[in-house]
């Protein structure tokens, strides 16, 4: 599958590459879970200590753009397992699966960075008191609204009854 990661190890195959990539990130993403709940983030906001408000948030934001790469690796993984149960046949059902992987990461890549930039400067996303603007927050939930009906088609469609 042309999707392999390019600092794949000789040998190694392309499903196990994005597996380790999926929990990698996932583990990462574990982590500034924590860090953000340690900061505050998730108790009343009169119980958080205020200076460290900010560093939390900005924890939670590196935990939602992990888990967003994170699941993209994990449906190209889905996808690697269904072209190999697939072997040569069905070339056009081949092709829409080569569409929908690269659609898939294209779509949760362009929603990491449309989060990080919806906001002028950058540090407004964590920091309230910042001055600045997030004007793009519009062009951010219709994007989600889009990327997450995509994973629901996506998921409805990834049976392997339908692709072999």
């Amino acid at each position: 599958m042309y999707l392999s990661l390019p600092f794949r190890p000789a040998g190694v195959s392309s499903r196990l590459t994005r597996t380790a990539g999926t929990q990698l990130l996932g583990i990462i993403a574990h982590v500034f879970l924590v860090l953000s709940t340690h900061s505050g983030i998730g108790n009343h906001l009169t119980a958080v200590d205020p200076t460290h408000l900010a560093t939390g948030f900005l924890y939670d934001w590196i935990f939602n753009i992990c888990t967003i790469v994170s699941s993209g690796f994990g449906k190209l993984a889905i996808l690697d397992i269904l072209l190999r149960i697939q072997g040569k046949t069905h070339k056009t059902k081949r092709w829409i699966l080569y569409f929908v992987g690269a659609s898939t990461m294209l779509l949760n890549v362009n929603q990491s960075i449309i989060v990080w930039f919806q906001c002028k400067p950058r540090d407004k996303l964590w920091n309230v008191l910042v001055p600045g603007t997030c004007d793009a927050q519009q062009v951010v939930l219709s994007f989600g609204v889009f990327q997450g009906s995509k994973s629901s088609l996506f998921a409805a469609t990834s049976q392997p009854r339908w692709w072999c």
